[in-house]
């Protein structure tokens, strides 16, 4: 298994991803553009033949950082992919000088909620409505 930089050939892997985890999904415009901007970090991990299993990323404004997306493939669901890529942002966030990590989860996403609160991320409160279909949004935050 290797963690790595998303790379523009890893797009239309992380797009399936992107595509089959979620009921709105990044465009593989909007994911090649962030492979563009500097102030994003985009991983993904990879299976022992180098298949693209799963993906994370973030986006660094001084010294915070909000995650913006973290996906696993269906099929490699249950693997300890989701934990590793978030271990993974979160050595790249300090390194670079990340003092903080934000990001949303939707309220009835309680395998990620665990996962976060696994590493130490903290309920700090609700955006009612913030995703498209009208469900809530639990805000966590990490400090480094």
């Amino acid at each position: 298994m290797q963690i790595r930089r998303m790379t523009s050939a890893d797009v239309d892997a992380v797009a399936a991803i992107e595509n089959e985890s979620f009921e709105f999904p990044w465009s593989k415009r909007s994911l090649k553009d962030e492979l563009i901007n500097p102030i994003a970090t985009y991983l993904v991990v990879c299976d022992n033949d180098g298949a693209v299993c799963g993906y994370g990323g973030y986006l660094k404004v001084s010294d915070e950082a909000y995650i913006t997306n973290i996906a696993v493939k269906s099929s490699e669901r249950n693997k300890g992919y989701g934990s590793l890529i978030i271990k993974a942002l979160i050595d790249e966030a300090r390194i670079s000088g990340v003092k903080a990590i934000t990001l949303e989860v939707r309220v009835g996403n309680v395998i990620a909620i665990k996962i976060y609160q696994s590493f130490g991320f903290k309920s700090v409160g609700i955006r009612p409505k913030f995703y498209p279909d009208g469900e809530d949004a639990e805000i966590y935050w990490l400090t480094l």
